[in-house]
C-alpha cells in the first residue's frame, strides 16, 4: 500500500479521480471522525450520524470522476451538512439550534461563507427595516442594548406581556427568514 503520509487531501482526490482505491481510503482515515463530529452535533444520534457519512463517501466514490472538488474538507464537511439538512426538511423538522447552525457555517473555511456572511447581515438590515417602528425598537433594545423586557416596559411605557409578545413575534419571524437563506444558499451552493 503506498504511502500517502505527505499528500494533501487535494492531491489525495486527484488520484481517486484515477481510480486510485488507496487514496479514497486515506481520504476516508483523515476525515471521518471530523465529519462524524459534524453529523453528530446536528443530528444528535450515533447511528444517523455514521449512515449519513457512509452517504456522502458512497457518493464521492461513485462520482469522483464528475466531481471538481478545491478543497476536500470543507466539501466533504458542506456535503455533511446539507444531508443533515436535507433530513430534517424530510422529517418536517426544524433545527435543534439555528443559530449554532448559522455560526458553524459563517465560521467554515470556505470563500463561501463570506457570502453567506453577507446575505445573512443584508438580510437581516432589510428585515428590520420592515419591522413597524414599535416593534423594531423592541427588538433594538433587547438584542443590540440588551436590555430586559422589564426595562424596556419602563422606557416605552408598555406593559412587560405587550413586549413579550412583540419579541416573540420578532423572533418568530426572524427565525423563518434565517431558515429561508439558509435553504437558498445551500441550494446554489449543491445544487449547482
Amino acid at each position: 500500500m503506498p504511502n500517502y503520509q505527505y499528500d494533501s487531501l487535494e492531491q489525495l482526490f486527484l488520484l481517486t479521480q484515477q481510480n486510485d482505491k488507496s487514496a479514497f481510503d486515506e481520504i476516508y482515515n483523515r476525515t471521518w471522525e471530523s465529519l462524524f463530529h459534524t453529523a453528530y452535533g446536528m443530528l444528535k444520534d450515533d447511528d444517523l450520524a455514521k449512515d449519513l457519512i457512509q452517504e456522502i463517501y458512497i457518493d464521492l466514490w461513485c462520482k469522483r470522476s464528475e466531481k471538481q472538488i478545491a478543497h476536500v474538507h470543507t466539501y466533504l464537511k458542506q456535503a455533511v451538512r446539507f444531508k443533515a439538512i436535507d433530513r430534517f426538511r424530510k422529517a418536517g423538522a426544524r433545527f435543534e439550534s439555528l443559530e449554532y447552525f448559522i455560526d458553524d457555517i459563517v465560521d467554515g473555511e470556505a470563500s463561501d461563507s463570506k457570502l453567506l456572511q453577507k446575505e445573512y447581515a443584508a438580510a437581516i438590515d432589510h428585515w428590520m427595516a420592515k419591522l413597524p417602528k414599535k416593534r423594531r425598537e423592541i427588538f433594538r433594545l433587547q438584542f443590540e442594548e440588551g436590555r430586559s423586557t422589564k426595562e424596556i416596559s419602563a422606557a416605552l411605557d408598555v406593559s412587560v406581556k405587550t413586549i413579550q409578545n412583540q419579541i416573540l413575534t420578532s423572533k418568530t419571524s426572524l427565525k423563518l427568514l434565517l431558515e429561508k437563506i439558509i435553504y437558498i444558499f445551500l441550494f446554489f451552493l449543491f445544487g449547482s
